[in-house]
């Protein structure tokens, strides 16, 4: 639905070629679903396994078959492969964040109060695709001026930010969210550039929160480096599309221009 709504193909924003990975990504499930479905109902009306019937079911395979169904039912065992909307090249930027899966879960907590809030809470499914820039460290001057490079060149006519922009303002395509590897008692929210902060709410940091029981580790978690700027796209249907570190920019560009106008 999320490719077909009137901010994609039908306001011309999107090219209809995107359409075509619908087929090509969701009939395997979809075909997977059904051929389960039909096991998930003949285990249903088998007899459990004992020792005068040792073809029947066993409790370990009604588990199993559980598990299975919720993976179909939350979407954690879908796996998307490389698509227009799938790009696993920079991949091990991101070693546990794999391309063509849900984000995982993580609890952070808001810069601007230290309150713990839940990745997935800032995620719905809103048709934007969500930009997670994860900025490392910026206690380090030098951290400082290379972000601050990158800001200046995302701000270009050109930058990503703006090549889809509408009357000057950041595409409504797009969302962006921080995270920032910093403690919250030592954290200064104005060194993080404007550009990395479009709202108080969208900035992060990758720490606990007052009571020390949320949140943290999710740099280490997800594989993801405090010493740069790694990029994490995640699609409007939770899904993420797509890692890079910033030294990869121009494949981001790529990224994007192969389905967007």
């Amino acid at each position: 639905a999320w490719k077909l709504v009137p901010v994609q193909v039908l306001r011309g924003w999107a090219s209809p070629s995107i359409l075509r990975t619908y087929e090509s990504k969701r009939r395997k499930y979809a075909i997977d679903l059904i051929d389960f479905d039909k096991q998930y109902a003949a285990m249903f009306s088998s007899k459990t396994r004992t020792s005068d019937n040792e073809d029947g079911i066993s409790p370990e395979e009604v588990l199993q078959a559980i598990e299975t169904a919720s993976g179909f039912v939350c979407g954690t065992s879908i796996h998307y492969g490389p698509s227009v909307i799938v790009n696993t090249k920079h991949q091990y930027c991101a070693e546990n964040l794999v391309v063509g899966q849900c984000m995982l879960p993580q609890v952070f907590v808001h810069a601007a109060d230290a309150r713990p809030v839940d990745i997935h809470d800032l995620l719905p499914a809103d048709i934007r695709f969500k930009i997670l820039v994860f900025l490392g460290s910026i206690e380090e001057e030098s951290r400082v001026v290379e972000i601050n490079a990158l800001a200046d060149e995302l701000s270009l006519p050109a930058g990503l930010l703006q090549k889809y922009s509408m009357g000057g303002q950041t595409s409504p395509m797009f969302d962006l969210i921080t995270i920032v590897a910093g403690k919250k008692e030592k954290f200064n929210y104005l060194r993080v550039p404007l550009v990395f902060r479009p709202h108080w709410s969208k900035v992060l940091l990758d720490d606990t929160d007052v009571t020390g029981r949320k949140g943290g580790g999710a740099y280490e978690r997800f594989g993801i480096s405090s010493k740069s700027v790694t990029f994490v796209i995640v699609r409007p249907d939770g899904y993420v599309g797509m890692v890079a570190p910033a030294a990869a920019m121009g494949d981001v560009h790529k990224y994007f221009a192969s389905f967007l106008l």
